[in-house]
């Protein structure tokens, strides 16, 4: 592919360009990346065979969603043999995705195994794009949808599994598609609070509305505590670990294991826990119930709800 200019060109001053890529790379830091578009883009006019100028400016404009842009540059380093070629084939195949050209993805990737070039570093990543775009192909052709990720049509195992391997790789391509099983009351709240830590812990910036247990909450998850980290976490599992169970240690033990997958269906919308120390109560009852090996009939609204939680917490895959 012949590259496209990105800028006519301008008089070049002492320590011009020098300065636009510092700058620039302190607005990529800064997270303002329309800037960093615009000054790298003039540093790179200045030299274009400047590779490190060059990806950075790669980097911006994915980062700035512009991933027509980041799409067309990718593909112009790596017939020119850039350096960092892993990390360019992957900007590449990400911006394909963003595009929706899930066909491209898994031929490209399918081409490069099949030639034994595919970067070992990343194998598992790329395969697991493939993988994903191959999904996406198929149901394209079967349904003529849009080309996007089924999450929300998926069965919950599959679900489970394609959220699994997304924790081992870079989910934000598939940000939207994800967005939309938490954003759905219709979806299993066990899926939607892995997908809600998911996007935790890869520090996702995007606003999202949970919606599960009746309840709506909106959320910025990279700015979410750990499940059990929250107020009302800490204060629910203190409370019980001081409570009369402490002299039946194993009772005790199953207690919090439960409080605990509680505490994560329910993800990040622990309000529903307050005031904390009637649901403590309510859990001692319930856990005693069954200690007892009375039949659990719940007794009030917080043990109808803590026998909803248990049969929630396992889903019917």
């Amino acid at each position: 592919m012949k590259r496209k200019p990105i800028k006519e060109n301008v008089v070049m001053f002492p320590g011009t360009k020098k300065r636009l890529v510092e700058v620039g790379m302190e607005r990529l830091e800064q997270r303002l990346y329309n800037e960093a578009v615009s000054l790298l883009e003039q540093a790179f006019s200045l030299d274009e065979t400047d590779e490190r100028t060059g990806q950075l400016l790669l980097m911006a404009y994915y980062e700035n969603k512009n991933y027509q842009q980041a799409n067309e540059l990718a593909s112009v380093f790596l017939s020119e043999g850039f350096d960092e070629y892993t990390d360019i084939l992957n900007i590449y195949l990400l911006t394909l995705i963003q595009l929706h050209q899930y066909d491209k993805v898994y031929d490209v990737i399918k081409m490069l195994k099949e030639e034994n070039v595919l970067p070992k570093e990343k194998e598992e990543h790329f395969l697991t794009l493939m993988s994903m775009s191959e999904r996406i192909v198929r149901e394209k052709e079967v349904s003529d949808s849009d080309g996007e990720i089924s999450f929300v049509n998926s069965p919950v195992n599959e679900q489970m599994m394609m959220i699994a391997q997304l924790a081992k790789q870079n989910c934000r391509p598939f940000v939207n598609e994800l967005k939309k099983v938490i954003e759905s009351k219709e979806q299993h709240p066990f899926v939607q609070s892995m997908i809600i830590e998911l996007f935790r812990e890869q520090e996702i910036q995007e606003h999202c509305t949970v919606r599960k247990f009746n309840r709506e909450k909106v959320i910025v998850p990279s700015q979410l505590a750990n499940p059990f980290e929250t107020k009302q976490a800490e204060e629910l599992l203190s409370l019980l670990m001081g409570s009369n169970l402490e002299s039946n240690p194993v009772l005790l033990e199953q207690l919090l294991e439960m409080v605990k997958r509680h505490l994560f269906v329910t993800y990040p919308i622990h309000q529903m826990f307050e005031p904390v120390s009637e649901w403590a109560a309510a859990y001692e009852t319930y856990i005693n119930s069954l200690y007892e090996g009375n039949n659990v009939t719940p007794q009030d609204e917080k043990q109808t709800f803590i026998h909803e939680l248990e049969e929630k917490t396992f889903p019917n895959m």
